[in-house]
């Protein structure tokens, strides 16, 4: 099952898909936020924290996405974030971007029971921004677009209320 949590910043997103994946033994974090900056390198703590006893192994990948490998089959992966890939593939310069970033979670899908990605709404906002930004906020559009067609199940984070806008769990 492969099920795509959206939504803003700080929504809730995050808790709500590792809570998903509770009732799984073996469970795989996909982490994909580069530790930069001081706010990274808080936010990355923070993630860290919420799934420090919900038994997780972790793997952090920032670039390349195409190569990534799992080795083992779980029950559980988590993807986290898609935003942060795509930034990520894209100031490496990677012109086909999209294309792997949808074929790694299809990759991720076939690996466990139940897929739980992550992305972020971008671009509602109305405002013009560098052709760079509006590059990314166009990929991001197309991307989420193909992973909400293969998704089983599409959640909304509002507020922290999980709204559904495909399929159930």
């Amino acid at each position: 099952m492969l099920i795509l949590i959206t939504g803003g910043a700080s929504c809730g997103k995050s808790e709500y898909g590792e809570n998903l994946l509770n009732n799984y033994d073996k469970k795989l974090y996909i982490a994909t936020m580069k530790p930069i900056g001081s706010e990274e390198k808080e936010k990355i703590k923070k993630h860290k924290n919420m799934r420090y006893d919900k038994n997780f192994k972790t793997i952090e990948i920032y670039e390349n996405i195409k190569d990534m490998t799992i080795e083992d089959s779980f029950g559980g992966i988590i993807f986290e974030c898609i935003s942060n890939a795509l930034a990520n593939e894209m100031f490496s310069l990677n012109k086909n971007s999209v294309f792997d970033i949808v074929n790694a979670v299809k990759y991720i899908s076939s690996k466990c029971s139940a897929a739980v990605v992550i992305t972020s709404e971008v671009g509602l906002d109305g405002i013009k921004y560098d052709d760079f930004t509006e590059e990314y906020i166009k990929k991001m559009a197309e991307i989420n677009a193909k992973l909400s067609d293969i998704a089983d199940a599409v959640i909304e984070m509002v507020f922290g209320i999980p709204v559904f806008l495909k399929g159930e769990i």
